[in-house]
């Protein structure tokens, strides 16, 4: 912004000059809203000067070969076509933006050339990899800021900037200072201490950018990384993203700031999933003819509606308090013929000016002209009782590892006992003397079968509201996308998820065997690495119905109530509190495919009767085989649904 527009075009020219960059006009125009606000902080506020980054690598020429490319990219969800045929290449030290409105496929798009996302058919090149997107020398190379991504609360800036340079592999010896840089950069200098969840969310976009471009990448995709963000934070944003494609770094970034997006080297715009128009700045608003008309009237929406009742509507746009209509031929006449017309209808014509496009006027007039689509969017093993002995006694042996079920089989013994006596007697024959003994629980202790039929229901439910409840968490913060695009593998990324909760699931555990045991005096007969494999089978187990819970949950609160719909039958029908063999008949094949019921067998088999892995392990590898079977599953579901 200038006071004296000759003075100012004066100095533009003769700085330009002195640096040798040709200057081919040079037009006034009226200062816009932001750049008034953003010269009015700087009034208020020194300038915030970011320092040059740290240990840069020295940068050779750029690259001749594309950095990003793309030819016949095409993405099918169901029957909806999301992706068209996109052809796109982007070379290093180049900025190139991606336009268009909300469902045109920008995200999807830059997923796909990313390597997050399979595309149907077509051939994407990443950083000289062709087919090998997520191979670990590539994503060393990339640099990744998703539309969603968000640092983790929980931790301070300095531990959010720390474990990412980790996962990035930025050398030990680099990392203080670029950390530094960052809080610089973000202008929290001093405050790497501070929790992340008090942050603004635009510094939290400030220290997510750092933290994506710390590793030095060679390309970069930036998913509308200043969205939410202060004009001078965003000039700031777009200050270190020109000084990166300088030291040949190639980008490609989408954003709906239109202004910002004159500093792309090249633009493409995107309407229902194809690539309707592509080119410089200059040269795209060059390529759409005719002219603009501004027009500033007493009713603007009135003028607006007559207006495009009688011209194609994508000629007129309203602009708060102006018009914008696209003309041609000749823009005199046009214009005069435009005010005769708005006048006839009693709306008076304040002001006409003749301008050039704008890339918003160029974005709607493509994004009118084309139609953007939205994407529409689960024994007590009785033994037959056998009476062995001498006829004038008898001895019943009795399983009371579950005491109830123990006690009733005793009266029911009794009463048949009593009934043959009673026969017996008539024939003058001496009665049947009964001996019941009960083994593996004498003092038949009822919590002893309570305690360990609920084990397996609480790893279940802790294990699945934990696990549900992480995932979705890492879904909303897009936290996943941003480690799938860090050199760490799938596998790694998996792991780094599902390894901590899985130990603080075994801790938990370890804490409910010994209240089991100081607590209720559960004995513990049988081999502890049996009830530990067993623990951690249903353990991954949880994690696994969690995690596919979470699949199908778009928030915590959903997550909560799929799981009352998942927990309780899980529970109810594991045997753990009501023996599988009083069910029905046609209930009890479904036992079979329970993760809690297999390991209650095993926790009552081991440590209430002693029995080793010749009794168990039928329904240890059933355990096991559901874990794995429910953690693949739902690994796929969540890696499907983040793509």
């Amino acid at each position: 912004m200038v006071r004296d527009v000759a003075a100012g075009e004066r100095t533009v020219r003769e700085t330009l000059a002195r640096a040798g960059l040709a200057v081919e006009g040079v037009r006034a125009a009226p200062p816009t809203l932001e750049n008034a606000f953003v010269a009015t902080l700087r009034g208020l506020e020194d300038e915030r000067r970011v320092a040059p980054f740290p240990d840069r690598r020295a940068s050779g020429p750029p690259d001749a070969a594309a950095a990003i490319g793309a030819r016949g990219l095409r993405k099918v969800f169901g029957d909806f076509e999301a992706v068209n045929g996109l052809d796109l290449e982007v070379r290093y030290g180049e900025v190139y933006g991606l336009l268009g409105a909300n469902g045109a496929g920008k995200t999807t798009t830059i997923k796909m050339l990313c390597g997050l996302l399979e595309p149907t058919s077509g051939e994407v090149l990443l950083a000289g990899g062709v087919g090998e997107l997520r191979s670990a020398s590539v994503r060393k190379q990339v640099g990744y800021m998703s539309q969603r991504f968000s640092l983790y609360d929980d931790l301070t800036i300095e531990e959010n900037l720390d474990f990412f340079a980790g996962v990035y592999q930025v050398p030990p010896e680099l990392r203080a200072a670029r950390q530094r840089w960052v809080l610089d950069f973000a202008g929290l200098a001093g405050r790497g201490h501070q929790l992340t969840a008090s942050l603004p969310g635009g510094w939290k976009q400030r220290v997510a950018f750092g933290a994506a471009i710390m590793h030095e990448p060679r390309v970069v995709f930036l998913d509308e990384p200043t969205s939410g963000v202060d004009p001078i934070a965003r000039r700031a944003f777009w200050a270190m993203i020109n000084q990166l494609a300088d030291q040949g770094t190639a980008i490609l970034v989408t954003t709906h700031y239109l202004e910002e997006a004159e500093q792309c080297n090249r633009l493409g715009f995107m309407v229902a999933g194809g690539l309707v128009a592509e080119g410089t700045p200059s040269g795209v608003k060059a390529a759409q003819g005719g002219r603009v008309l501004e027009i500033r009237t007493e009713a603007p929406q009135r003028a607006a509606a007559l207006l495009k009742a009688e011209m194609d509507s994508w000629r007129v746009s309203l602009f708060g308090d102006r018009l914008h209509v696209i003309v041609d031929g000749d823009v005199g006449a046009a214009g005069r013929d435009v005010a005769a017309r708005l006048t006839r209808d009693g709306i008076r014509v304040l002001e006409l000016i003749d301008q050039d496009y704008s890339l918003e006027d160029v974005f709607l007039v493509i994004g009118t002209r084309g139609a953007g689509t939205a994407a529409p969017p689960v024994t007590v093993a009785v033994t037959g009782l056998r009476m062995r002995g001498q006829p004038a006694t008898v001895q019943v042996l009795l399983n009371a590892a579950n005491a109830n079920t123990a006690q009733i089989s005793q009266g029911y013994v009794e009463g048949a006992v009593a009934r043959l006596n009673r026969d017996l007697a008539g024939a003058r024959a001496a009665p049947v003397e009964l001996r019941p003994a009960f083994i593996y629980n004498p003092g038949l202790v009822n919590a002893w079968f309570i305690v360990t039929g609920v084990f397996g229901t609480l790893i279940i439910l802790n294990g699945s509201l934990v696990s549900a409840a992480t995932m979705i968490r890492e879904k909303e913060r897009g936290t996943v996308e941003q480690l799938l695009m860090t050199p760490a593998s799938a596998l790694e990324v998996v792991s780094a998820k599902l390894v901590p909760l899985f130990l603080l699931l075994m801790t938990m555990v370890a804490l409910v065997l010994t209240v089991a045991h100081l607590v209720f005096h559960v004995p513990f007969r049988g081999n502890a690495l049996l009830v530990l494999a067993a623990s951690g089978g249903c353990v991954l187990t949880g994690i696994g119905v969690g995690t596919f819970i979470s699949t199908f949950a778009r928030s915590a609160s959903q997550a909560l109530l799929i799981s009352f719909f998942v927990n309780p039958p899980l529970a109810m029908l594991s045997g753990g509190l009501t023996p599988i063999e009083a069910m029905p008949k046609w209930v009890q094949p479904v036992t079979l495919f329970n993760p809690i019921a297999h390991f209650a067998k095993i926790a009552r088999s081991v440590l209430v009767k002693g029995a080793g892995l010749e009794v168990v392990y039928p329904n240890l590898l059933a355990l096991l085989a559901l874990a794995v079977l429910l953690v693949g599953v739902s690994a796929w579901r969540f890696r499907r649904q983040l793509t």
